[in-house]
């Protein structure tokens, strides 16, 4: 049976210090890879060059299309997906999944579909949920599963959210990860049976009439998957919480942008008034004018109200 050498990591609210502790850990003859995603957007990241000073592993930014070699570390640069394909790595800018580029899920599924039961996911601190499916995956692969104690991690909610939708192998804290990662680099162990479940979601999915807020097509869901995601024709992917989200933050900006179209058709009515030859269409224009300023009026105010969350926090607090 193959030992465990492919190790992907995930991790982000305060997973800096994480991976730090994490790779200064690591054995400097590790018999594995490990590739990380920290979400960190589209901004220039120095990772790299942070991890890099623990001085164990030769740390870089993928290149699409390298070989992968044991005993190497490879981070997801900014904007770019990390994927695994047997034998080599891939980056690529696809669509976001839960919101995020790079995805911790897209590194996870890949790596689990690529490489099976020789993969060891592992969730670190984070917000909200990305690594919940990817670890998911991993584990109907017959992969290991690992996440961080919640208690410890300054962010527990992207290792509670594994903790509670997947048959998890070990809760540690990062300081004891890398001796149990040299440990499951060096032993074989007997295969996981794997789940049964089609690889691509749109095979067997269902329309479930709710629209990708990212690009407007269909989501489809996957009835028997467990926990659930959402999918889109185009590839974005979502938990509920993400969709739940970017579904939020597309709505304020339609709404702002609500305002701005019903402001300038307020300031074009008021144009065509002063503009009017006669006094009844002057009024007619001033009245459609203060009709618009009403519309727009109405919808700043329900944009600036404060969050009901808040208000009981500040009451509470009071």
């Amino acid at each position: 049976m193959p030992s465990t050498d492919i190790i992907v990591i995930g991790a982000s609210s305060g997973g800096v210090d994480a991976l730090k502790t994490l790779v200064r850990g690591l054995s400097p003859d590790l018999a594995a890879a490990v590739f990380i995603v920290l979400h960190v957007g589209a901004h220039p990241s120095i990772l790299p060059d942070i991890l890099q000073q623990a001085r164990t592993l030769p740390v870089s930014h993928a290149t699409n299309k390298a070989r992968i070699e044991n005993g190497k570390i490879y981070v997801a640069p900014p904007d770019h997906h990390l994927m695994l394909s047997p034998g080599h790595v891939h980056v690529t800018r696809g669509p976001k999944e839960n919101n995020a580029r790079p995805s911790i899920n897209t590194l996870f599924r890949t790596a689990a579909v690529a490489y099976g039961n020789r993969v060891a996911g592992i969730v670190l601190t984070g917000s909200l949920n990305d690594g919940t499916v990817g670890l998911w995956e991993i584990k109907r692969h017959g992969g290991v599963t690992i996440v961080q104690d919640p208690a410890e991690a300054p962010y527990p909610s992207m290792p509670q959210s594994a903790l509670d939708s997947v048959r998890i192998d070990y809760v540690l804290k990062v300081a004891e990860m890398p001796p149990l990662f040299s440990k499951l680099a060096g032993e074989n162990y007997r295969e996981e049976e794997m789940e049964s479940l089609p690889k691509n979601v749109l095979h067997t999915a269902h329309l479930n009439g709710l629209t990708c807020p990212e690009c407007r097509g269909p989501l489809w869901e996957e009835p028997q998957q467990n926990p659930k995601e959402f999918v889109c024709r185009v590839g974005h992917r979502y938990s509920f919480e993400s969709l739940l989200e970017q579904h939020a933050v597309t709505t304020e900006r339609t709404l702002w942008a609500a305002v701005l179209a019903v402001e300038e058709e307020m300031i074009l009515a008021r144009q065509a008034a002063q503009r009017a030859d006669t006094p009844e269409t002057r009024q007619a224009y001033e009245q459609e004018a203060q009709r618009k300023e009403r519309q727009a009026a109405l919808i700043r105010e329900m944009l600036t109200q404060p969050d009901p969350a808040f208000r009981q926090q500040s009451q509470r607090e009071q």
